[in-house]
């Protein structure tokens, strides 16, 4: 990059050959280096006008879709150059691109592309790129710890069912209990596991306990075990 800054791009385009993926490639090529703000600064020079068989110059941009759109995003300076022109018609055709670069400059207020520019836009695209990446990893994230959520029930069901010998959750769902008690040894001789939290039966609101064998149990107010059953 020339310093302080560049007053134009002068993009060439030969018309004696059909818009190329090369030419379509510089043309991202500058769009992605440089930003569309580099269009500001840009005018597309057509060479070999000559070679058009009758075919005006914006006849043939018609038949090149990117490159129009680029024209149009360079607003609209489009430079014909007759590659057969000698003399005093070849100066007089290189003072009118001369006085398109001018009149561009005019329309930017006098100033130039600049490396400041350049760099601010390499910033914006690296922050894009490191919010794009913090996006993938917050999304991996999720997705795993929805897996470990997952991978959590299914152990503690396959627990259960080795056990206590239950099929599927819907065995336990008469049985639910209270963690708000701690777990702890029972008097009765066996493990206090929480509160029977059914809403009918003998066992409601009762402790429940786990015997050293398994299966669970209340006690009754005799003092009797009374385990509980499906």
């Amino acid at each position: 990059m020339t310093t302080p800054g560049v007053h134009a791009f002068l993009i060439v385009v030969s018309s004696t050959i059909r818009f190329s993926p090369e030419e379509k490639a510089t043309i991202d090529f500058i769009r992605n280096i440089f930003g569309d703000k580099a269009a500001q600064y840009c005018i597309v020079v057509l060479t070999g006008v000559d070679r058009l068989q009758q075919k005006s110059p914006e006849e043939f941009v018609n038949t090149a879709p990117a490159l129009k759109e680029f024209i149009q995003i360079c607003g609209n300076r489009l430079f014909a150059m007759n590659n057969t022109l000698v003399g005093e018609s070849l100066k007089t055709k290189t003072k009118e691109l001369i006085k398109m670069i001018d009149d561009m400059v005019k329309t930017n207020n006098g100033t130039y592309y600049t490396n400041a520019i350049y760099i601010e836009i390499e910033r914006q695209k690296e922050e894009d790129e490191q919010n794009r990446k913090e996006e993938e990893r917050r999304k991996k994230k999720a997705e795993e710890d929805a897996l470990v959520a997952r991978g959590t029930s299914f152990d503690f069901m396959r627990y259960l069912t080795s056990a206590f010998g239950a099929t599927s959750i819907n065995d336990y769902a008469y049985m639910p209990h209270s963690t708000s008690r701690p777990v702890s040894a029972s008097p009765y001789g066996g493990r206090l596991t929480g509160e029977y939290m059914s809403t009918t039966g003998a066992a409601n609101g009762r402790a429940i306990y786990e015997g050293p064998k398994g299966g669970r149990y209340h006690i009754t107010e005799s003092g009797n075990r009374s385990y509980i059953r499906k």
